[in-house]
């Protein structure tokens, strides 16, 4: 089950469309919607807002959606931060775990903390943890 549900995006901010959907208010409006997506299974949205809305047709975010929904068939509840590498200043790695039960979820997030907005420079989720682990 290792996935083709591995999902990478690495995005400049060159489009206005990846900088609105990639920014967020804050640390805490950014883990929320993250967690919120995961526990609601609203894969099409958390792959659009942190910056994958031009990477995807209409039917491969279908396609996605139809495939995690398949590997996670009810929301992951719990949730953990497992890494956290500061990589310079207001720039670091994060790592997460999501489960409910022997249903894991891995991400990995590169953000960047502005003065003012949080970033999401790159992200990547997959149900095996050794594709995420080893990103750092």
């Amino acid at each position: 089950m290792s996935l083709a549900a591995g999902l990478t995006l690495v995005f400049g901010l060159a489009t206005t469309t990846q900088a609105e959907d990639s920014l967020y208010q804050d640390y805490n409006v950014f883990s929320d919607f993250v967690g919120d997506s995961v526990r609601t299974r609203d894969w099409p949205r958390l792959i659009q807002e942190l910056g994958g809305r031009d990477e995807y047709t209409p039917e491969q975010l279908s396609g996605l959606n139809n495939q995690f929904n398949a590997i996670y068939p009810r929301g992951l509840n719990d949730g953990i931060v497992f890494n956290r590498r500061e990589i310079g200043p207001g720039l670091w790695e994060e790592g997460r775990m999501y489960w409910t039960g022997r249903d894991y979820l891995y991400f990995y997030f590169l953000l960047h903390q502005t003065d003012d907005k949080l970033i999401v420079l790159r992200f990547n989720f997959n149900s095996n943890a050794r594709a995420i682990l080893d990103l750092f």
